[in-house]
């Protein structure tokens, strides 16, 4: 079979298709786990809010009314944070889905030159291969 001239070039369009893999594995890792942060923290404040709320029926104190209300003040800054954190998280997945694309896009474009060579390298070699049976076939008529 004939060598393909762009062989190295596959090979690092391969290379930059699996980092390209990586990268978007690893910002999708980084998106779940800021997901999970949110959700955690909005459980958390979700049960804070129950359990002030049974504190309240069993009266509550002014300064920890303020304590509280200062507590869940941080916390809703917080998810607020973790929520910003968790956009950039998804534009971050999707500028690394769309390298993954292009990477994928320009390896299978290479491949399918390579294999169009190849199968013009065949049917040369069978063009080749039938000129010279076609010879023996002359040369055997002109014997006979």
């Amino acid at each position: 079979m004939a060598k393909f001239r762009l062989e190295k070039v596959l090979a690092h369009r391969r290379t930059l298709e699996t980092l390209a893999q990586q990268a978007m594995a690893q910002a999708l890792e980084q998106e779940q786990a800021l997901q999970q942060q949110a959700f955690a923290l909005q459980e958390r404040m979700t049960a804070g809010a129950a359990e002030f709320d049974e504190r309240k029926r069993e009266g509550v104190a002014p300064d920890e009314l303020l304590l509280y209300q200062a507590h869940h003040d941080r916390l809703v800054e917080q998810l607020t944070e973790l929520q910003n954190r968790c956009a950039e998280a998804a534009r971050e997945v999707e500028i690394r889905r769309e390298a993954l694309v292009t990477a994928s896009m320009a390896k299978q474009l290479l491949e399918k030159l390579k294999e169009k060579q190849a199968v013009e390298w065949a049917a040369e070699q069978l063009h080749q291969e039938n000129g010279v049976m076609d010879e023996i076939a002359i040369q055997k008529f002109h014997e006979r």
